[in-house]
C-alpha cells in the first residue's frame, strides 16, 4: 500500500472511532439530561447538562420508548440491529452518509432508546488542520533545505570554486612564466644556427641561453616550494620571536621589538615567510631602510618605496602576480604568494596596506 493510502486509511479510521465514541457518550448524556432529572442529585444533573453542551454536535436526536423501537427506528436500523438494541447492546450504524449510535437508557419511568446521528462535523475541520500542517511542513522543510544548501554551498562549493580558480590561475601563470624563457631559448638557438659564427658569438648566445635556463630552474624551484607549502604537514613549535630575529640571518633591516612574545609555528615556514617579506621590501624599497616592528600579536614589515596601486592589492598574494610598481624589477611574483600560503597554513594572517608614504605587510599570529 502506498504511503498516501496508509495515511488516508489511518486518518479515516481514527476519525470514525472518535466520532463513534463521542456519539455513544452523547447518547448517554442526552438521555440523562432528558430523563434523569428526577433520579440525579442537582450536582450530577448539572454536570450532565454541561457535558451535553460540550459533546459532539449532532444532526438528529431521538428518544423512543422500548416498546416502539421496532416501528420508530425501522428507517434507521435493520432487524438485527433492532434486536441487539432491545437486548441492551450499544448499536453503531450508518444512515445516508451520517454515523449514529443507539443505546437503551433505564429510567424509573420506563426504558427508552436514545439515538443520536452526526454528519461528522469535525471531519472538515480535521482535514483543514491536516492540510494546514502539511503546508507548514512543506514550507518549513523548504526553508530548512534552502538554509542547509546555502550553508553547504558557502562552505563547500565556494571553497571548491575558489581552489579551482586558484589552481587554474596558478597553472596558467606557470605556463606563461615558463613559456617566456623557453621562447627566448628557442629563438636564440634558431638565430644562432642560421649561419656560422665566431667563438665569441657562440659563447654570447650560450650565455643568454644559460640565463634563461636558470630562470626556468628558479621558477620550477619556487613552484615546488609553493606545492610543498600547500601539502606538507606542519611541525609547529613554540618560538620566542625576540630571540628568533637575532638568531637568524635575514636581509638588512631595522628591527624594533616591543616586548617579547612567543608564537606557535613551523620554524622553516616562519623563516621562509619573513625572509621573503623582508627581501620583497628591500627590492621595492627604492633604497630606503626596511623597518620591522614586532609587538604581540603582530609583526609588520614596512618599506618606503613606490606604492602598490589600490586596485591591485587584492591580487598581490596570487602566484606570479606582479603589480604595476614591479616593472623593471627582477622577480617571478612567487615570494609573497609563498609567504601567504605558509603563514595561512600555520594559522597566521598576512595583510597589506599601501599608500604614497609606505607599504606595510602585517602578520597577525593566532593568540
Amino acid at each position: 500500500m502506498k504511503p498516501g493510502h496508509k495515511i488516508s486509511l489511518t486518518y479515516s479510521t481514527i476519525t470514525i472511532l472518535l466520532v463513534l465514541v463521542s456519539l455513544e457518550e452523547k447518547a448517554r448524556v442526552l438521555a440523562m439530561k432528558r430523563y434523569g432529572q428526577d433520579d440525579l442529585d442537582p450536582v450530577k444533573y448539572s454536570n450532565a447538562v454541561q457535558r451535553s453542551q460540550h459533546a459532539i454536535p449532532t444532526s438528529q436526536e431521538l428518544f423512543v420508548p422500548k416498546d416502539s423501537i421496532g416501528i420508530a427506528l425501522a428507517a434507521l436500523l435493520d432487524s438485527t440491529q433492532i434486536a441487539a438494541l432491545q437486548r441492551g447492546e450499544v448499536v453503531h450504524f450508518d444512515h445516508e452518509g451520517e454515523v449514529g449510535t443507539a443505546m437503551l437508557y433505564y429510567d424509573n419511568s420506563g426504558t427508552f432508546a436514545s439515538v443520536v446521528l452526526s454528519r461528522n462535523p469535525y471531519g472538515d475541520e480535521i482535514a483543514h488542520t491536516m492540510r494546514l500542517l502539511l503546508v507548514v511542513f512543506i514550507l518549513s522543510a523548504s526553508l530548512l533545505l534552502w538554509l542547509v544548501s546555502r550553508l553547504w554551498a558557502s562552505r563547500m562549493v565556494n571553497r571548491i570554486d575558489q581552489n579551482y580558480q586558484t589552481e587554474k590561475m596558478f597553472v596558467n601563470n606557470a605556463q606563461h612564466e615558463i613559456n617566456n624563457p623557453l621562447a627566448v631559448i628557442s629563438g636564440e638557438c634558431d638565430v644562432t644556427l642560421l649561419r656560422d659564427r665566431s667563438p665569441e658569438e657562440y659563447r654570447s648566445a650560450l650565455m643568454r641561453i644559460a640565463k634563461q635556463a636558470d630562470r626556468i630552474n628558479g621558477i620550477i624551484t619556487q613552484l615546488l616550494a609553493i606545492d610543498d607549502a600547500r601539502n606538507r604537514p606542519q611541525k609547529a613549535e613554540s618560538i620566542d620571536l625576540s630571540e628568533w630575529f637575532f638568531q637568524n640571518e635575514l636581509p638588512p633591516h631595522k628591527l624594533y621589538i616591543h616586548g617579547s612574545f612567543r608564537v606557535k609555528m613551523d620554524p622553516d615556514a616562519l623563516y621562509i615567510a619573513i625572509s621573503n617579506l623582508i627581501g620583497n621590501a628591500v627590492k621595492y624599497g627604492d633604497g630606503s631602510p626596511v623597518v620591522i616592528h614586532a609587538e604581540y600579536p603582530t609583526v609588520s614589515v614596512t618599506n618606503h618605496g613606490s606604492p602598490i596601486p589600490a586596485e591591485e592589492l587584492e591580487h598581490i598574494f596570487d602566484p606570479f602576480y606582479r603589480a604595476a610598481n614591479a616593472d623593471g624589477i627582477p622577480g617571478h611574483g612567487i615570494g609573497l604568494a609563498l609567504a601567504h600560503t605558509l603563514l595561512q597554513r600555520n594559522g597566521a594572517q598576512l595583510t597589506v596596506t599601501s599608500s604614497s608614504e609606505n607599504t606595510i605587510f602585517t602578520i597577525r599570529f593566532s593568540k
